[in-house]
């Protein structure tokens, strides 16, 4: 191929995936009124109502202004617009075909830690969600960059599903289904929790940091 058509092809498959990116931001959303009092709930009714996944990472040094948020024709750009206008410490940024929202400022956040290698099913068996998302936690949070992320921050995890709290890593058995296997290499927590949310089909996940100190953090997708 000559150098041409190298420089074509690369400037078409570059603008390519600017538009793929920028699809989901402008895609319409029906009318939509919402009022919550914290961003997470209504980025998770947003989540739900408009079929868009959205990863979001908690803000815990400063406090949420409630939001009451009403469009008529919107685009799922406004709709986080209005998010981030009433919020300002916060931001998004469209990834992976997930929108991510996040603090502007967030030092040393796990989700931010990027792991070499690691592996991700694609299950056949959707009734087996919840399952199949605790074992790809466990996956990820025993790595060795996130197992050495913990012991440098002194910042743990455990892992809610359902009302239980099970340990990371302890296997959870499940009926034989058909399963694919997916290797990522080079890639943050962040982009891991967006593929899995979209294999599992889900629409929303949020990581946070909780208990006295803020010694544990959480993962929940929905």
């Amino acid at each position: 191929m000559g150098m041409k058509c190298k420089v074509l092809l690369t400037a078409f498959l570059t603008f390519s995936c600017i538009i793929a990116r920028a699809q989901l931001a402008n895609q319409p959303v029906a009318p939509l009124k919402i009022e919550e009092s914290k961003v997470s709930s209504a980025l998770r009714k947003f989540s739900e109502q408009a079929q868009v996944p959205i990863g979001f990472e908690e803000d815990l040094n400063k406090a949420d202004t409630p939001l009451k948020i009403s469009l008529t024709t919107a685009t799922v750009k406004d709709f986080l617009a209005a998010v981030v206008a009433a919020n300002p410490n916060y931001t998004w940024v469209e990834q992976d075909g997930v929108i991510n929202v996040m603090p502007i400022h967030r030092p040393d956040s796990f989700l931010d830690v990027t792991i070499s290698k690691i592996d991700i099913m694609e299950e056949s068996n959707q009734d087996y969600n919840d399952v199949y998302r605790f074992n790809a936690y466990g996956n990820l949070l025993h790595t060795p960059e996130a197992k050495h992320w913990s012991e440098r921050t002194g910042i743990n995890s455990r892992i809610m599903l359902g009302t239980s709290i099970l340990v990371p890593g302890q296997g959870v058995e499940v009926p034989k289904v058909i399963e694919t296997r997916h290797t990522l290499t080079n890639v943050t927590a962040r982009t891991y929790m967006n593929e899995l949310m979209k294999l599992t089909k889900s629409y929303y996940w949020v990581y946070n940091l909780y208990g006295n100190g803020n010694q544990y953090f959480d993962l929940q997708m929905n």
